[in-house]
């Protein structure tokens, strides 16, 4: 992080989108919309490559219907 006075590396862990969606159908949620939102770069922020590449990915979820017998049905 470069914004913050201690510049040590910051550990990062990569779960792809498969990996996220198989985590939330184990939870019961299934994805209803998934925005990866891009600086415009007239924010008052010097980004570094968050105008080409979105630093964040929201998932808007919901509950699976369940079934009594074998839990969340995907669908």
């Amino acid at each position: 992080m470069l914004d913050v006075p201690d510049r040590r590396p910051v550990e990062d862990v990569v779960c792809t989108d498969a990996r996220y969606r198989r985590l939330f159908e184990s939870a019961g949620l299934g994805v209803l919309d998934v925005q990866s939102p891009l600086a415009t770069g007239k924010e008052a922020t010097r980004w570094v490559s968050e105008t080409s590449t979105a630093p964040w990915t929201i998932y808007v979820l919901s509950r699976l219907p369940i079934d009594e017998a074998n839990g969340p049905i995907a669908k």
